[in-house]
């Protein structure tokens, strides 16, 4: 990802890569069907999801997106809303998928492989 853009500059939240409690992230069912949707290499993954799944875009753009890009594990760019794999989610998406095959659901989004 590139430099910040002017419409970075109206986010809430404040974007430093601090270190973030990775099974606190994934506790949240909308948080792992946003992951895992992105890992099957969907680009409107929050958009879709939240037509589906009873979750607005606006709880997306105001709770998980921030929270996700926060730590990394996602870029967000709220000017356009485009989501895509940040520099931690290959780190990230073991654990999604350990914590996913523990709770003994698949959270709604069929896993690959």
């Amino acid at each position: 990802m590139t430099g910040p853009t002017a419409g970075d500059a109206i986010r809430p939240h404040d974007h430093t890569g601090a270190a973030a409690d990775p099974l606190e992230l994934l506790a949240d069912g909308d948080r792992r069907r946003l992951l895992r949707t992105l890992a099957d290499g969907a680009v409107d993954a929050a958009d879709r999801l939240a037509d589906t799944e009873g979750t607005t875009r606006k709880h997306y753009r105001h709770v998980h997106l921030p929270k996700l890009d926060d730590a990394r594990v996602i870029e967000w760019r709220p000017a356009t809303d485009s989501v895509e794999k940040g520099p931690r989610f290959d780190a990230t998406e073991p654990l999604l998928r350990a914590v996913t095959e523990w709770a003994g659901v698949d959270d709604g989004v069929e896993q690959a492989g």
